[in-house]
């Protein structure tokens, strides 16, 4: 898979995993030889934050499907009503990042800009932490949420969902009532 961004260029995607039914529609807004950096779309036609994800972890991509069409057409009201975002709850900003390379710099952006992220290890793992990221060494990240902080392996990372609605609802909730929710 390369090439991705001029391929899809300002055009939304079903993007599937590997070995998942499921999919999410976003637009690639980067790439590098490992990871694409996607800005995603909720079914609703909001922006919902970003992702970056190891291409192994990659499926498929379909575009020009009826649901992107869906997607586009109730994304483009929201533009008719000067709204891409639920900016009622959350601000959008760009990620600040290297597009040369993607998994380090938005490592070191997260960091830098103390963005809410969730990262995952592989499948068989099955790890994920989620936070702010408030350390990064050579060969690890540790990430606070709330009072408790956790370590994740860099080089088991594989994806990162940065920011997106649901994962900052969950933690406006949590840090209201302090605690985790089990919602």
């Amino acid at each position: 898979m390369k090439n991705l961004v001029d391929k899809y260029k300002d055009n939304y995607v079903q993007i599937y995993f590997e070995d998942y039914d499921s999919f999410f529609v976003s637009k690639i807004i980067a790439e590098d030889d490992e990871c694409i950096l996607t800005q995603d779309i909720d079914r609703a036609g909001f922006n919902d934050g970003y992702q970056l994800l190891n291409k192994q972890l990659i499926k498929s991509i379909n575009f020009n499907t009826d649901y992107i069409k869906y997607i586009q057409c109730v994304s483009d009201e929201i533009a008719k009503s000067g709204t891409m975002t639920a900016d009622y709850l959350f601000k959008n900003n760009p990620l600040a990042i290297d597009k040369d390379n993607l998994f380090s710099s938005t490592l070191n952006c997260l960091y830098k800009e103390q963005r809410l992220c969730r990262l995952y290890t592989d499948k068989e793992k099955n790890y994920i932490i989620e936070g702010i990221i408030s350390e990064i060494t050579d060969k690890k990240v540790i990430a606070k949420y709330l009072n408790e902080e956790n370590m994740i392996r860099i080089e088991e990372i594989v994806h990162i969902d940065i920011e997106s609605n649901n994962l900052r609802l969950d933690y406006l909730f949590d840090k209201k009532y302090n605690r985790r929710h089990n919602l």
